[in-house]
């Protein structure tokens, strides 16, 4: 499938400043360009939780993608031991 979006697979990674969690940074690294940064997802204190689930949620949004598409073409083909596979690890990257 052709998409618009920055290929994947997409990290995300958490950084500090001054030696405290600041924010989580969502980048791309893919063979035809460089690191790609892709989104910053700022640290609110009260929402430490809630703010590195989001980041988690984003990095994931490409195989999550990926994986609903191919579930719609072969939910009721042979293949769909493998694609349910695929997508449980894909919901596992999102929500761990």
């Amino acid at each position: 499938m052709k998409t618009k979006h920055t290929p994947g697979p997409w990290i995300y990674q958490p950084v500090k400043f001054k030696g405290q969690h600041h924010h989580f940074e969502i980048s791309s690294s893919h063979e035809d360009f460089d690191t790609y940064w892709i989104a910053k997802i700022q640290k609110v204190k009260t929402e430490q939780y809630s703010s590195e689930a989001n980041a988690k949620l984003i990095a994931a949004a490409p195989e999550l993608l990926d994986a609903l598409v191919d579930a719609t073409q072969f939910l009721l083909s042979p293949e769909r031991q493998n694609l349910y596979m695929r997508a449980i690890k894909a919901i596992k990257k999102a929500t761990s």
